[in-house]
């Protein structure tokens, strides 16, 4: 847990925040009551959580709940006056209402409103004026009532009784607006006083019985926006209403739902689609001359994709992309077309990663958690202009690599550095000889994507895009000068094959490419040039005909995949790197729905792999290479249900996998490729294992007994298979 005033000594650890089983702490739905801060901590191994709260201090930051079953147990917590409530889960009563006055004396159950296991699940708590509204089930309720409570017992009641859904709660003074439908008008906007005379619907939005299902509801000086379907409608229009009848009206009617809605001042800004610019900035200030375009970032039909939007102080800060994935970055936005400008590269965090986005207003000032690409995602801060755009601190210093990989007594990797940006790098194990091999894009740190590196008869292949050829294919000798593109199979920088699932097979390397012209098909290289060409248009046709093979595995110099050649559905293929010897190996499910086999292993020349035959479920299979060697293992649950084998692991000379049998749960398995030979390797607990990784003698993997998760051991060489070690790891 660390706190920030926005400047870099100012930004320090609060708490280092431990949980029971010694993972990394994930700290959920930070709260402000009166001053003092309430969080959750999960556990995410052991799938448990805590309520805590802190006063910015070390000492004063301490667990009020632990150890909550599920990672949802507590939730909800939402600040009225100086009382924190929230929802938490327990066996014995279910879901139920909470409260906290921040002391593990007054962090207490505030009223089991359905006693018993099942709980009455209270969600949607909202502030109204003071009052605490929320939804939830009564004793012998199908539907969630709207309730309102202060936190006792007595002053706990029903508002309105839930004869349909109720959702989209949303406070405005001391009005709460809701979606829900009375039956004979549909989903409408309602709105509440917190009385039962007082609990009415505003308009009948959508006429008769069809649901207006309006939603995004807004705040915005005191005016409520919000979308729904008017009669007719395909998609949701922006309205607004000020709580009457004759005060609810249609704003912007279009092709396209309106989406972010996001006040700033006294005006409305949002996201949204003419059908002319693509999905550009817009606000309105509630009349339908006043719904304008703010300024078309991407200019023509093209889609600038704002997103995240934040409104601080006058105003609006939010992410777009005004031309590549590559340019998104934050910008604001006064209202104006001329006040709408990039701000900075190191751009607000988009769902599904935050939502709403994390970022706050301090003081006037953005302080989100932004990434430039360089140093990962870090605290910056922003006063709306490019020299005042900076980060704050450098919490995580480490270095990252990805795409890393082993080639020809080499280390390839695809590293970071200030200078540079993220380019390729290789090492020989020592300082001396580790160092930057190629920068593709020179004098711009702006990162690359590299990688994955295959070796293939002596050279190392890899995917790159140097600025001006888009996504290619390279290869490398190990120096700068041996480091250059193989072939530009679709010329052009705004365009790319985009090489991937490069494999080697033999001497040959194979990988999936789309030259513009086949669509995404199997290709072939040499190292050379004119020696990388398409293998075979599995998919004949157009360019959007595609075959899109993947599963790529070697087996004794023959390449086996998955591919849809348009009629047979996606099937076992392989191939000897020449059109003729590309060939469908057996269409185990006749007809265009295919078998769909994956997860591809090789067993002492054997290829073993999933596979559905429209009759037995998804099971075990195995291959030659021959239609008639291409069989069914074993149907481990029986007729037309599947085991779903899964982690498909070689060790030993034999296949170890995970497959669900009966109420076994998801135990391991091995196979020598017979039926016979196909044996649990024990019933552990019901629960699940996954198998790990292998060294000479063991095959490790995770499973669940009556403890808990823990790490399990299978000899490889034994006997009798069946046999496993007592749990390594055990408490």
């Amino acid at each position: 847990m660390w706190k920030s005033d926005g400047t870099a000594d100012g930004t320090t650890l609060v708490r280092a925040l431990a949980v029971p089983s010694g993972a990394q702490a994930t700290v959920r739905e930070l709260t402000n009551v009166a001053g003092r801060l309430f969080f959750v901590v999960v556990d995410t191994y052991q799938l448990t959580n805590a309520l805590w709260t802190s006063d910015g201090t070390a000492a004063g930051t301490t667990a009020l709940i632990t150890n909550t079953a599920s990672t949802s147990g507590i939730a909800n917590l939402t600040a009225v006056g100086g009382t924190l409530f929230f929802t938490r889960y327990q066996a014995a009563s279910g879901t139920e209402l909470w409260k906290s006055d921040g002391t593990p004396a007054g962090t207490v159950l505030a009223i089991d409103i359905n006693p018993g296991a099942a709980g009455s699940s209270p969600s949607q708590l909202r502030n109204v004026a003071g009052t605490l509204f929320f939804t939830a089930h009564a004793p012998g309720d199908s539907w969630a009532d709207l309730w309102k409570s202060d936190g006792t017992e007595a002053g706990t009641v029903v508002v309105k009784v839930g004869a349909n859904q109720i959702t989209a709660l949303k406070a405005i003074g001391a009005t709460l607006f809701f979606a829900f439908s009375d039956g004979p008008s549909g989903q409408d906007l309602w709105k509440s006083d917190g009385t039962e005379a007082g609990t009415v619907m505003v308009k009948d939005l959508n006429q008769g019985s069809w649901d207006a299902s309006p939603t995004h509801m807004t705040d915005v000086a005191g005016t409520l926006f919000f979308t729904a379907f008017a009669p007719g409608d395909l998609v949701a229009d922006l309205w607004k209403s000020d709580g009457t009848e004759a005060g609810t009206s249609v704003v912007l009617s279009g092709a396209a739902e309106p989406a972010e809605l996001t006040a700033v001042g006294g005006a409305l800004f949002f996201t949204y689609d003419d059908g002319v610019n693509g999905k550009e900035l817009w606000k309105s200030d509630g009349t339908p001359a006043g719904t304008v375009l703010v300024k078309d970032i991407s200019s023509g039909s093209g889609s600038a994709d704002p997103g995240s939007l934040i409104a601080v102080g006058g105003t609006l800060f939010f992410n777009a992309t005004p031309g590549a994935p590559t340019q998104t970055g934050l910008w604001k936005s006064d209202g104006t077309e001329a006040g709408t400008v990039t701000v900075s590269a190191a751009g607000l965090p988009t769902a599904p990663y935050a939502d709403p986005p994390e970022a706050a207003d301090l003081g006037g000032v953005l302080l989100y958690a932004g990434s430039d690409l360089f140093n990962g995602t870090e605290l910056w801060r922003s006063d709306g202009t490019p020299a005042g755009t900076v980060r704050v601190r450098d919490i995580e210093t480490r270095p990252f690599i990805v795409s890393a990989n082993m080639a020809r007594d080499r280390f390839y990797f695809q590293g970071y550095a200030p200078d540079t940006g993220s380019e390729l790098w290789s090492s020989d194990g020592t300082p001396a000889g580790t160092g930057l091999l190629k920068d593709f894009l020179p004098s711009n740190p702006v990162s690359v994507f590299i990688g994955p590196f295959i070796e293939a008869a002596g050279t190392v292949f890899f995917s790159a895009n140097d600025g001006v050829h888009g996504q290619e294919l390279w290869k490398t000798d190990g120096t700068e000068a041996g480091t250059v593109m193989v072939k530009d199979i679709l010329p052009g920088n705004s365009i790319s094959t985009s090489p991937q699932r490069l494999k080697a097979a033999g001497d040959v390397l194979f990988f999936m490419a789309d030259d513009g012209a086949h669509g995404a098909e199997l290709w072939k290289s040499d190292g050379t040039s004119g020696g990388t060409v398409l293998v075979r248009d599995i998919a004949p046709g157009s360019q959007y005909s595609t075959s899109d093979p993947e599963w790529f595995v070697d087996v004794d110099g023959t390449l086996f995949f998955t591919a849809g050649d348009g009629v047979n559905g996606k099937e076992l293929w392989k191939s000897d790197g020449t059109e003729a010897g590309t060939q469908l190996v057996k269409d185990i499910n006749p007809g265009s729905a295919g078998s769909s086999p994956d997860q591809f292993v090789d067993v002492n020349g054997t290829l073993f792999f999933r596979a559905d035959d429209g009759a037995h479920g998804r099971e075990l299979w195995k291959s030659d290479g021959t239609a008639e060697g291409t069989q069914l293992v074993v149907d481990l649950e029986q007729g037309a249900a599947s085991s779903g084998p899964n982690h498909l692991r070689a060790a030993g000379g034999r296949l170890y996998f995970c497959a669900q049998v009966g109420a076994s749960g998801i135990q391991l398995w091995v196979s020598d490729g017979l039926p016979g030979g196909t044996l649990l390797v024990q019933d552990i607990q019901p629960g699940w294992s996954v198998p790990l990784g292998t060294t000479a003698d063991l095959l490790f993997f995770a499973a669940s007994d009556k403890t808990g998760a823990r790490l399990w051991a299978v000899p490889l060489t034994a006997a009798t298979p069946h046999r496993v070690y007592l749990p390594l790891v055990k408490r």
